[in-house]
């Protein structure tokens, strides 16, 4: 493994694919990178998914601070108006060229709220995550809005079996048929909902898979119980769903109930019976998954995550599978070189000090694969000590020293057999000349006219960059 990982080194560095600005020579440029504070939506917004919408808009979700220091689910929309380069983004009630178009907050004070995903039918958005109750526990939540002005339509919840514990979607997606899938995690310990995404993960519970049919997801009023629902006991939490084309069958990603919480794959039929199911022990922390297609036509399944850091490096992963769920390669990638601003020029740096995080796949139609990642050091404090231990020592210089604790964006194409095709490492450049702050790739979406949306985490809040096709 050490000596693929040098090789992978020596590609990442080829003055072929990549330059002192961190972006390969192929890579698609920027069109535009919008970044949008702390404003009527909570304080620290943190977005954790996004997509582009049918009317050319873009729409993020995830959680912020509200009053009392507890979350708030949000959601924020964006139509661009040939907007370029990068710009600062204002409410829609300020006079500006450059406003978002709404923005919602859900939540009661004191309690945990949040989305975690969001997808779109028709003329309606369907934002998925967790509602705080009065208990202390948290309930799935989800909110149908209106695609156009954010108008709530119904908000549903899915109560526990158990009273007292708590639940939460994780993921939904949209089915060819116009239904939606969904999935998450069941009968978890009240306070065990940590997060989710790049904020956390639940500490106890059983995964879920739940159908809403078509006539649930168009209809005026709220569903009062999915479909069909289906616990996966073996599972703690339902970390991505997706249809298998159109054959009505479903992919689902979990990671296991006990400790590591290794990847597993579970096939499902149209009514959420399992067809069968595989784990993979040595692939880290799962994330996201993806139908790796050709010609429209599904070839296999690909999950990104990352993983080893109990051997003192954190990279990313990415595992390519046939039909069956049979690894056909895998590929491990992070590190790397160069960058803008202050970045410019950087080398690999050293593995020890950086973290690697992929949070999103994507299939192209090429039969390849766009990930999202995040990249950067998680603070010097491990290496911090009052021993005269020079590696110790040099280490904790070397990572004082480091921009990269600011983190950035990083994302990149992959082909059907793992081959890195084209990586851009990307922060936010402030119009204004002030300094570069963190950012990290939190989700990467391709609109329905090949544009790639990436939704960042910035450290003044939600950063929307979108990449041409």
């Amino acid at each position: 493994m050490r000596i693929y990982y040098l090789v992978l080194k020596i590609l990442l560095s080829s003055p072929v694919l990549f330059s002192s600005t961190g972006v390969s020579s192929n890579a698609p440029g920027v069109i535009f990178y919008a970044g949008i504070g702390e404003a009527d939506f909570g304080e620290d917004p943190h977005a954790v998914h996004g997509i582009g919408t049918s009317d050319g808009g873009y729409l993020v979700v995830g959680k912020s601070l509200d009053i009392s220091g507890s979350s708030d689910a949000f959601a924020l929309k964006v139509v661009p108006n040939n907007w370029s380069g990068y710009l600062h983004l204002s409410p829609p009630s300020e006079a500006s060229n450059a406003t978002w178009s709404w923005s919602l907050a859900r939540g009661e004070s004191g309690k945990q709220d949040g989305f975690n995903q969001v997808a779109e039918v028709g003329s309606a958005l369907f934002l998925a995550g967790f509602k705080g109750m009065s208990d202390g526990s948290e309930d799935s939540w989800l909110v149908k809005v209106d695609s156009s002005t954010g108008g709530v339509i119904w908000e549903h919840t899915l109560s526990e079996s158990q009273s007292g514990t708590s639940s939460a979607f994780e993921v939904v997606h949209a089915t060819f048929q116009g239904g939606l899938i969904t999935g998450g995690v069941t009968e978890a310990e009240k306070g065990g909902l940590e997060g989710f995404k790049s904020y956390g993960n639940p500490s106890s519970g059983t995964a879920f898979v739940a159908y809403y049919g078509p006539s649930l997801v168009q209809a005026s009023s709220m569903p009062s119980a999915p479909t069909w629902y289906q616990n996966l006991s073996d599972s703690l939490t339902v970390k991505a769903v997706r249809p298998i084309g159109n054959t009505g069958e479903f992919m689902v990603l979990t990671s296991g109930v006990n400790y590591p919480h290794e990847a597993m794959l579970k096939k499902l039929d149209s009514q959420g019976s399992l067809l069968w199911s595989k784990s993979y022990p040595s692939r880290g922390e799962p994330t996201d998954l993806c139908v790796i297609k050709k010609d429209g036509e599904p070839q296999g399944f690909a999950f990104c995550g990352h993983g080893g850091k109990t051997s003192g490096i954190l990279d990313s992963y990415l595992t390519g599978l046939d039909l069956n769920g049979t690894i056909q390669w895998s590929q491990e990638f992070g590190d790397p070189v160069g960058g803008v601003d202050k970045f410019a020029g950087l080398g690999a740096g050293n593995p020890l000090l950086i973290y690697d995080e992929s949070w999103g796949i994507q299939a192209t139609d090429d039969g390849g694969m766009i990930v999202a990642s995040g990249t950067g050091i998680e603070g010097c404090q491990p290496w911090q000590g009052t021993d005269a231990n020079q590696t110790r020592i040099s280490i904790l210089n070397e990572c004082q020293a480091d921009p990269r604790n600011d983190w950035r964006g990083m994302i990149t194409k992959f082909d059907q057999n793992g081959n890195m095709v084209w990586q851009r490492v990307d922060s936010f450049l402030s119009p204004e000349g002030d300094a570069t702050v963190s950012s990290a790739c939190e989700y990467v979406s391709i609109t329905s006219d090949g544009k790639l949306l990436s939704v960042n985490d910035e450290a003044f809040g939600v950063g929307i960059l979108v990449l041409e096709a």
